[in-house]
């Protein structure tokens, strides 16, 4: 679990937001290590009710963090930082969208889990009703925004699907690219 505590902020304050946000997240993930029929990346986003995103318009990044399910320690990170990819993906989106991030009094922190599961099993029918069983690695990544005054969560999204193995850098980039993309549609 990585911590980033920002210059001005409390340590009661993190203290709170980071055990919301693993709160939830860690709910969301244990939602997608099951058994899965995803071909490709499903995500899903929400925003509260209450809250207008035009009116955020500064934000810090506040934590990080991740959970491997991976007991024939099979799970090789890449020669990539995922982490800073990550950072920077978001960071790209929320550029585009007019949010600037600062290093202190942020509208809004962002943080994301990242959960990958080596142990998922899929389960396939036949056309003659017979079934097997197989080992299909998943992953998921949840991206939260929680509002700086309140500590609540003003916008989630979450994507999950199945882990692709012996990609390259690049595909793999692309892909994550491609997914925090589609994470941020709809976000104004």
């Amino acid at each position: 679990m990585y911590i980033l505590i920002l210059k001005g902020t409390s340590m009661s304050k993190v203290t709170k937001i980071f055990a919301i946000a693993s709160m939830i997240a860690s709910l969301m993930i244990l939602g997608f290590t099951g058994c899965t029929s995803t071909k490709d990346i499903n995500v899903e986003q929400a925003t509260s009710k209450k809250v207008d995103m035009k009116g955020y318009k500064t934000y810090a990044p506040l934590l990080a963090g991740g959970m491997l399910i991976d007991s024939k320690g099979t799970w090789v990170p890449r020669n990539m930082d995922l982490d800073a990819e990550i950072q920077y993906m978001t960071k790209k989106e929320l550029d585009k969208r007019g949010k600037k991030q600062v290093l202190t009094n942020p509208d809004f922190y962002v943080t994301y889990v990242v959960g990958v599961d080596m142990d998922t099993v899929e389960e396939k029918v036949s056309k003659k009703d017979q079934v097997t069983l197989s080992n299909v690695p998943s992953a998921a990544l949840a991206l939260i925004f929680i509002d700086a005054q309140t500590n609540e969560v003003i916008w989630m999204a979450e994507a999950d699907g199945e882990l692709k193995q012996n990609l390259s850098d690049k595909k793999v980039k692309q892909r994550l690219d491609r997914t925090i993309k589609k994470m941020f549609r709809g976000l104004r």
